[in-house]
């Protein structure tokens, strides 16, 4: 009997010990394993191979990716838009014609000139140089000459020396003005508007420029809306400035 009791007692402890065992394997409390041994529990994570992002590691990832494209610091891209007519065989070159590029427009006559640092620059063809420009230090172009001219931002081509018109326009009311020149090879539309809410300069009238650039050399009609304003000369390589007064929108 003694004997049976005693059998009864270790098996209730090794029912214990395994009910024990089990409930802390199911709260999955990570295990540490004893130094040098190589394998644990199932649930147990060996604490080196835990990776925390850090800024270091995710700078690693990202100089591990693909390269940006970027510019060096003070190059930039000078877009130029080709005319009609022009000779096929261009060739972006530095002042004394010296060719950097050769240049290939699209099918749009598009063309991408660089990158290239600010400086005095000009387009060429076998003959010799068609026009220069200015490339300034904030990308913006300027002084253009030749056959070449720009609103700043494009910069163009032309088969003949376009000329250009400045308006200086005194106008008496705010509103909408459509203005329009007529002659050299066709109509150029310039349109502005002055809002309510602006208020007038000197002598109570708004002050306004407009420019009309790439010209064929000719005599042009000045229009607002269906009012002839009057004529004006263009001359290839030329700029003619004309003031103009109006009393209210057209």
């Amino acid at each position: 009997m003694r004997n049976d009791a005693m059998a009864m007692a270790g098996m209730g402890l090794l029912i214990g010990v395994l009910t024990l065992s089990a409930a802390m394997a199911g709260a999955r409390v990570p295990a540490v394993s004893p130094p040098g041994e190589t394998e644990g529990s199932a649930d147990a994570v060996p604490v080196a191979l835990i990776e925390l992002p850090t800024a270091a590691a995710g700078s690693e990832r990202r100089e591990s990716g693909p390269a940006e494209e970027t510019e060096p610091a003070g190059l930039f891209w000078v877009a130029l838009r080709v005319g009609e007519n022009v000779p096929a065989q261009l060739y972006f070159t530095d002042p004394a014609g010296t060719p950097l590029q050769r240049i290939e427009p699209d099918a749009d006559g598009d063309a991408a000139l660089g990158p290239v640092a600010p400086g005095r620059y000009a387009v060429a063809d076998g003959g010799g140089i068609l026009g220069a420009f200015r490339l300034l230090d904030n990308a913006a172009l300027d002084g253009a000459e030749g056959q070449l001219w720009t609103d700043g931002e494009l910069l163009h081509l032309e088969a003949f020396v376009p000329g250009a018109v400045e308006l200086e326009l005194e106008l008496g009311a705010p509103g909408f003005y459509s203005f329009l020149l007529q002659g050299g090879r066709g109509e150029y539309p310039k349109d502005l508007f002055i809002s309510e809410r602006e208020k007038p300069g000197a002598g109570g009238r708004w002050q306004r420029s407009l420019h009309f650039y790439g010209l064929p050399a000719d005599s042009y009609r000045l229009l607002c809306g269906e009012r002839l304003l009057g004529s004006l000369v263009v001359e290839a390589g030329s700029c003619t400035r004309q003031t103009v007064e109006l009393g209210g929108a057209q």
